[in-house]
C-alpha cells in the first residue's frame, strides 16, 4: 500500500483556526493542531487510525478529486474555508480549496471520512471542543454524544436546536433507569436560554436523583427556571472572550493583539494603558479601565489553565 498524506487547514468564520494531518499506509496517525489564539492555549492531539478508516478516507479523497466541481470553492460571506494538500508516495500531489461544501457533494463526504478518524465519544477536553465546532460547520456533529465514564456524560452539541429535540430525548431515554449521568451543556453556543424546550424536562425531573447538570452561567438560569435543583447544577462562569479566545473589555472592545495580552500578563498597567490608547480610539479613562479589566481577566484565566497546557 502506498504512502498516504493529507493535510487540511480549517478557517471557520467565527472560531479559531486549526489543522488536521493524516499520514500512513494501511494504518495511519491523525493529528489535530491549533495554535494559541487570544488566551486559548495551543491544542495538539494525535490518534491512531485503523485500516478501515484509512481505506474509507483514501476512497473519499479519490472520489472528490475525480469528480471535482469548481463550485465547491465558491466563497461566501461566512461558513468555513478548507485548504487541503493530498500527497502519495508515487509523487502525486493535489491541492484544493473548499468553502462549506454542500452535504450531497463528494467534498463533504471526504470531510466526513476525515472527521470519522476522531470519534466524538473518544475525543474530550479542549481538543474535543475544537472538533465539535469543526463538525458543526459541516452539519456532522451529533446533537448529543454519550461520553463513557462514572457517571456517563451526555454532551450537547454547540448548535443544538429545537429541531434536535426528538433525537436528544431518544438518546436520553436509552440511558438505564438506575444509571447516574450528567447532562453537559457547557459547550452550547446558540439558543442557550431555549435549552429547556429542547430537553424532556418532565422526564428528567422524575429522575432528579440520578441526573446532574453542567452549564455556562447564561444557560444555567434557564435550567433553574425549568426546575433543575441548584445542588444538581455545576455552573461554568464563562470569561468574557470571543469564540476565538480574544478577551473582551469595556463591554465590547475585542483585544486581538498578542502584544497587549503580553503586557497584561506582565501587569504593566501604565504601558498597557498607553498601548490601548494607541490601538483604539478611547479616552485615557477608558484605557485605564480597560487595562485593569484585561490584567484581571488574563490573570484569572491563566490561574485556571495549567502553564504550558497543550490539550
Amino acid at each position: 500500500m502506498s504512502m498516504f498524506e493529507l493535510v487540511l487547514r480549517f478557517a471557520p468564520s467565527f472560531h479559531r483556526h486549526c489543522s488536521i494531518h493524516v499520514i500512513g499506509e494501511t494504518e495511519a496517525e491523525a493529528t489535530l493542531e491549533a495554535p494559541p489564539s487570544g488566551l486559548l492555549p495551543a491544542i495538539s492531539m494525535t490518534r491512531k487510525v485503523d485500516a478501515a478508516c484509512v481505506a474509507e478516507l483514501r476512497a473519499a479523497c479519490q472520489a472528490m478529486l475525480q469528480g471535482w466541481d469548481s463550485r465547491w470553492s465558491a466563497s461566501g460571506l461566512d461558513g468555513i474555508v478548507v485548504e487541503g494538500i493530498l500527497e502519495t508516495s508515487d509523487g502525486k500531489e493535489s491541492s484544493f480549496m473548499l468553502w462549506s461544501p454542500p452535504r450531497a457533494s463528494a467534498a463533504h463526504a471526504m470531510l466526513a471520512a476525515l472527521l470519522a478518524c476522531f470519534p466524538p465519544e473518544l475525543c474530550d477536553g479542549s481538543s474535543g471542543e475544537q472538533l465539535e465546532i469543526i463538525r458543526s460547520y459541516f452539519g456532522l456533529q451529533p446533537a448529543v454524544v454519550v461520553i463513557p465514564g462514572s457517571p456517563a456524560r451526555l454532551r450537547l452539541a454547540p448548535w443544538v436546536h429545537r429541531t434536535h429535540a426528538f433525537e436528544v430525548e431518544q438518546r436520553i431515554r436509552t440511558m438505564p433507569d438506575e444509571a447516574d449521568f450528567v447532562i453537559d451543556a457547557s459547550g452550547v453556543e446558540r439558543f442557550g436560554p431555549a435549552l429547556p424546550s429542547i430537553l424532556p424536562m418532565t422526564y428528567l425531573r422524575k429522575r432528579a436523583s440520578s441526573v446532574r447538570w453542567v452549564a455556562r452561567s447564561d444557560v444555567a438560569q434557564a435550567l433553574l427556571a425549568a426546575g433543575v435543583e441548584p445542588t444538581d447544577l455545576k455552573v461554568i462562569h464563562q470569561p468574557p472572550l470571543t469564540t476565538a479566545g480574544q478577551p473582551i473589555v469595556l463591554g465590547g472592545l475585542v483585544v486581538s493583539s498578542s502584544d497587549l495580552i503580553s503586557l497584561a500578563r506582565l501587569g504593566a498597567r501604565l504601558d498597557l494603558t498607553r498601548a490601548l490608547r494607541q490601538e483604539y480610539r478611547i479616552t485615557a479613562q477608558q484605557a485605564s479601565q480597560a487595562a485593569t479589566e484585561l490584567i484581571d481577566l488574563v490573570a484569572a484565566f491563566d490561574a485556571a489553565v495549567p502553564k504550558g497546557a497543550c490539550m
